[in-house]
């Protein structure tokens, strides 16, 4: 092929001029794909993209059908308009966010009880669930800012959300409403970590209800093994007066190891007080059972007039060769009769160490949250 500039005669080669064609049409579609892509399509988005999921004019219908779809580094939205699915689980795959965005949707049923699944670097955040139990399976997985409500008569056992088992999890500013009859089997935890290192559990607000009377309730919080949890800042409110046969402690400590917990800045409002009742329990349950836990700057409240045995800290140790050590102070205390109490058979080997000293109040102005 040959063409003139200026008079002069110039010729291109067959084969440059074919693979000039080339390099243009791969410019072209590099450009062009991910806008393609961009659009609704059952097909795959580009890396980091938005699957959105409504009850119409949306990518999708159904939450899980946008995960399964979605790549890692993609975003999965849930809008005001979505209606409920009757899926048992919702698994968030590796490396997703879902985000409800505050949209107003609800995820879950108020009927019966499913299961969500939060696997390694996934978030779930700004949603409403209800009756949906959270179980993490996977690392650096994050839970935040999200109204949990639990509210079936019969919930059976087993733990409501599971921080287990994996390490670098994070669960803040949550709401948990929980109002139940049956929970636990009476030795569960609303939320329950063990097994797992480096766990952050901060500025959540839990409510925790019952239905009945003789209710067999299990705990807020309970805690396993594990190494550098924190627990601060949070607001745990117990049943209210004449509910529940034997919630006796907001966090219960029962493990064999659990190195450097951190308990503090949280507001502990017990409504009904029976003897032995405690903010905190700690106790061993091996003769190899190594715990370390600090209790400092909380808030013990309860406005029950009859204050019985009400504890801030209650530590057992059982066994001869566990090494139990609480250090504590610097806690407020309302209508408690002591800061902390140490029994079990081996109580005198229990280290404590006072860090800062305490204020005690038989009546205080308080606002419940």
């Amino acid at each position: 092929m040959s063409f003139t500039i200026k008079g002069k005669i110039y010729s291109i080669a067959k084969e440059y001029l074919y693979f000039g064609m080339v390099v243009m049409f791969l410019g072209m579609a590099g450009v062009l794909l991910p806008q393609i892509y961009a659009g609704k399509s059952d097909t795959a988005k580009a890396v980091g993209s938005t699957y959105t999921v409504c009850a119409s004019d949306c990518d999708y219908t159904a939450i899980q059908s946008a995960i399964d779809a979605s790549s890692e580094g993609d975003t999965v939205t849930v809008g005001a308009t979505y209606e409920l699915e009757n899926d048992d689980t919702i698994s968030v795959s590796a490396n997703r966010t879902l985000d409800c965005q505050n949209s107003g949707a609800v995820v879950g049923s108020s009927t019966s009880f499913s299961w969500m699944y939060s696997y390694a670097t996934s978030t779930v955040q700004n949603c409403t669930l209800e009756n949906v139990k959270v179980a993490v399976l996977g690392v650096n997985t994050e839970i935040t800012s999200n109204t949990f409500n639990f509210n079936l008569d019969d919930p059976g056992c087993g733990d409501f959300i599971g921080l287990n088992n994996y390490d670098n999890v994070s669960f803040t500013s949550n709401a948990i409403n929980a109002s139940l009859d049956v929970f636990g089997c009476g030795s569960g935890g609303l939320v329950s970590m063990g097994s797992s290192d480096n766990i952050d559990f901060s500025y959540n607000n839990i409510i925790f209800s019952s239905v009945s009377s003789s209710a067999n309730l299990g705990y807020p919080i309970l805690v396993g093994r594990g190494d550098n949890l924190s627990i601060t800042n949070n607001y745990i409110t117990q049943p209210e007066p004449g509910l529940a046969a034997n919630v006796l402690k907001s966090i219960y400590v029962s493990s064999g190891n659990i190195l450097n917990l951190d308990i503090s800045h949280n507001t502990f409002y017990i409504r009904e007080v029976s003897d032995g009742e405690a903010g905190i329990s700690i106790i061993d349950t091996g003769e190899s059972a190594v715990i370390s836990v600090t209790s400092s700057y909380n808030l013990y409240y309860t406005d029950e007039s009859y204050s019985g045995l009400l504890y801030g800290n209650h530590v057992t140790k059982s066994y001869n060769d566990s090494a139990v050590t609480i250090n504590h102070g610097y806690n407020g205390y309302v209508g408690a009769n002591t800061n902390l109490v140490t029994t079990g058979t081996y109580s005198g080997e229990i280290t404590t160490g006072v860090i800062g000293s305490d204020s005690f109040e038989d009546d205080a102005f308080f606002i419940s949250s």
